[in-house]
């Protein structure tokens, strides 16, 4: 990418190869979508298997409930 900004009498040209930083974004980008596929399907899985989703949440206490439930209330925010 290469710029051309004139400011006050001065000149600067900045030539700057992002090629590996796209690249890395679209692989970043598939990743993560690849992630909300695999999400969705486990969602589709819990909604029509109402009593595994019980059995998962069963391993955890309480506490680490109660806990996750206000790291996600301060998130909301």
């Amino acid at each position: 990418m290469a710029e051309m900004r004139e400011s006050n009498g001065l000149v600067v040209k900045a030539d700057v190869d992002v090629s590996d930083a796209l690249k890395g974004l679209k692989a970043l980008k598939r990743e993560a979508n690849e992630a909300l596929k695999v999400l969705q399907q486990l969602a589709k899985f819990l909604d029509e298997n109402e009593d595994v989703a019980k059995k998962l949440i069963s391993v955890f206490t309480t506490e680490e409930l109660e806990e996750e439930i206000e790291k996600r209330k301060r998130l909301s925010k």
